[in-house]
C-alpha cells in the first residue's frame, strides 16, 4: 500500500478531478484518485509475474486486499481530517491503550501512519525536504494554472503561482492544518 498509494498521480487533487468532471471523476464520485491508484495496485498485482499473493488462501487474500484499500484511502486527507477526532482520543489514552486486537484502534492508527508518512517529507534532511518541497509546490502551481485556464475559478493560496513569495506560510498553515 505504501508503495501504491500514488500510482498514476495526474498532478492534479481530487476536487480538481471532481471540479472538472474528469473520467476519474465518473469513476470513482468519491475518494477519486486514490480509488484509482488502489485499482492500478490491484491490476499490477494481478499481472503475470506480480502474482505475490497467489498462495494466499481466499480467506488471507481478502484481507491483505482490505488493508491495502484501507490504507491507500486513508491518504485522502478529506477522510484524515474527519476521522481526526477518533485519532486525538486515541492518543489521550496514551500508548498502552493501543490495542492490536481492537480493530478499530488499528485502523485509526495504519490511517494515521498512511498520512505520516505521505505528508513526511518535513522530517527529512533539509536538502531533501527542500526539493520535495519544491516538487510538491510546482505540481500546486501547476494545478492552479489549470484552474485558472479550465475552470475561471479563484484559486487557493497555495495553488497560486503568484503568491510563490508566500509558500513558507501557507505550508505552515498547512502543516498547522
Amino acid at each position: 500500500a505504501c508503495l501504491c498509494h500514488d500510482l498514476d498521480h495526474r498532478g492534479t487533487n481530487n476536487s480538481y478531478q471532481m471540479a472538472t468532471n474528469s473520467p476519474l471523476a465518473k469513476l470513482y464520485s468519491t475518494s477519486t484518485l486514490e480509488r484509482h491508484h488502489l485499482n492500478q495496485a490491484l491490476i499490477i498485482l494481478n499481472l503475470e509475474g506480480n502474482r505475490i499473493l497467489d498462495n494466499l488462501t481466499p480467506a488471507e487474500y481478502a484481507a491483505v486486499l482490505s488493508v491495502i484499500e484501507e490504507a491507500i484511502l486513508a491518504t485522502d486527507l478529506s477522510l484524515h481530517f474527519a476521522h481526526l477526532d477518533r485519532l486525538m482520543n486515541l492518543s489521550k489514552e496514551g500508548p498502552a491503550s493501543l490495542d492490536w486486537d481492537d480493530q478499530d484502534k488499528v485502523s485509526i492508527t495504519t490511517a494515521a501512519l498512511m498520512t505520516a508518512s505521505d505528508l513526511g517529507a518535513v522530517t527529512k534532511p533539509w536538502p531533501v525536504q527542500r526539493k520535495i518541497a519544491g516538487l510538491v509546490a510546482e505540481e500546486f502551481w501547476y494545478q492552479g494554472d489549470l484552474e485558472k485556464a479550465v475552470l475561471s475559478a479563484p484559486l487557493v493560496p497555495m495553488m497560486d503561482r503568484e503568491l510563490r513569495q508566500e509558500l513558507p506560510r501557507l505550508q505552515v498553515g498547512f502543516c498547522d492544518g
